[in-house]
């Protein structure tokens, strides 16, 4: 019996871990864009569409260059948000921690 009730805690304790560990920031790529720029993250050969947790936070597309499928995301207002890359039916998909930081402040010219 005793074996029985630690191989379901050492069970239970693992099959935890594992839900925990998707929703832990770091599991994906980071993705870093300030708000009214643009970056390009290369997905390989997903494509078809995209989608954020929070889609206010940024405006994108998928394109292709040279072969290779490229997100490319603009930073729309400052938040964090977890965005998939790509469709299941065409071939899969790539997950990113997306964070949008607001302008950096220009320096005030000098008198």
């Amino acid at each position: 019996m005793t074996r029985l009730a630690l191989g379901l805690a050492f069970g239970l304790l693992a099959t935890t871990a594992r839900a925990d560990g998707i929703l832990v920031p770091g599991d994906f790529p980071k993705l870093n864009v300030e708000v009214g720029k643009t970056v390009e993250a290369a997905v390989g050969h997903y494509r078809g569409a995209w989608g954020c947790d929070d889609a206010t936070l940024v405006t994108a597309d998928i394109i292709t260059k040279d072969d290779t499928n490229y997100w490319v995301v603009t930073g729309v207002k400052a938040g964090s948000t977890q965005c998939r890359v790509g469709l299941v039916s065409l071939g899969g998909y790539a997950v990113f921690d997306v964070y949008v930081t607001a302008p950096a402040k220009k320096a005030a010219p000098k008198k």
